[in-house]
């Protein structure tokens, strides 16, 4: 299905005269055995397609009663193309999902300016030909085909690039989250980002892992119910819990402390924030030594402790980390790895 996407951008650094563009995208429709239902919650339905989950989306828009709870793709592209800002249904700022409070961000934010201005100037190749080559405007241009290319469009529903599904055991119940977790706040909302945190990381679950939810749960005395969810593609479940967490984990403590004064870290505590980020140091994920990077985590937690800073949380995925069941890979005989 191909649309017309207005985009908005200034010529450099100038923010005096602004442009708007309409950008040609298409998006995709591939058929329902193509991209199949991967995971099926109450919370969250999810496609599989290209190694990538899409999460099912629904307009709701502020306007009026006439865009709320629309699932319909032609519906809603019609919508992008004519009203800019369409919300997302489902999610709260937090990443709680209620269908009641629907996310204070945008479907296509973070991906090129959707807000227009009664004085943009329409671009034209033959009447702005300086533009062609402007910065910020090829910056927009892909930001809409990149947004497009993030969608799907099945058997007439809208389809959104997400995370891959995950249980939260969150402060009233478990839910299914589907949002990327972002470090930093310096991005537009959008309905698929959420600001990770220590206690995001530490309460999260791969889907299929709700027996070892439950019981961490009950180890505090907690009875939780698990909420139904159907995995139709196991193949599409590939997040490593316990690695990524570490290594999150040590992003995070190393991001806690980094407006903090030198003169305001103990110096014991600097000394082990500086062994956690020199395994961290010029080094990819995939590339991490995560044992090595487990065990200065570690270390960091109990110089913590020491000193009478909270890590509860820190803590619990250093557990999580050391107390991880060792299994036998076929391909190594009988040496052990890491799930």
């Amino acid at each position: 299905m191909k649309a017309h996407l207005r985009v908005h951008y200034y010529k450099g650094g100038d923010r005096i005269e602004r442009w708007e563009e309409k950008v040609e995208v298409e998006f995709r429709e591939p058929t329902r055995e193509d991209a199949p239902i991967a995971v099926e919650s109450a919370d969250a339905t999810t496609r599989w397609f290209e190694g990538r989950h899409y999460r099912a989306y629904t307009l709701f828009a502020s306007r009026g009663l006439d865009f709320r709870n629309v699932t319909d793709a032609q519906t809603i592209v019609d919508f992008l193309e004519k009203q800019p800002d369409p919300h997302a249904q489902g999610y709260t700022t937090n990443g709680y999902p209620d269908a009641r409070n629907p996310q204070d961000g945008y479907l296509a934010n973070g991906y090129f300016t959707t807000r227009e201005e009664s004085k943009d100037k329409k671009f034209s190749e033959k009447r702005y030909p300086e533009l062609v080559d402007e910065p910020n405007r090829i910056s927009e241009v892909e930001g809409a085909k990149r947004f497009a290319n993030d969608c799907l469009i099945v058997d007439g529903k809208f389809w959104v690039a997400c995370a891959e599904p995950k249980l939260v055991l969150g402060e009233h119940r478990v839910y299914v989250d589907t949002k990327h977790r972002r470090f930093k706040e310096d991005w537009h909302n959008n309905m698929n980002e959420t600001t990770v945190g220590i206690g995001l990381v530490a309460t999260s679950y791969r889907i299929d892992e709700a027996d070892e939810l439950k019981a961490a749960a009950l180890s505090k005395g907690v009875e939780i119910a698990i909420p139904d969810v159907a995995i139709h593609v196991p193949q599409a479940i590939r997040w490593s819990r316990r690695d990524d967490n570490v290594i999150m984990a040590a992003k995070l403590l190393l991001q806690a402390w980094s407006a903090k004064d030198i003169k305001d870290v103990h110096p014991d505590i600097g000394q082990a924030l500086v062994n956690v980020n020199r395994v961290l140091w010029k080094t990819g994920d995939a590339d991490l030594d995560i044992d090595a990077l487990g065990d200065q985590l570690a270390a960091a937690v109990r110089t913590h402790t020491e000193h009478n800073y909270g890590v509860t949380a820190y803590s619990k995925i250093c557990d999580d980390w050391f107390e991880r069941p060792i299994e036998v890979a076929d391909t190594f005989g009988s040496a052990g790895c890491r799930p």
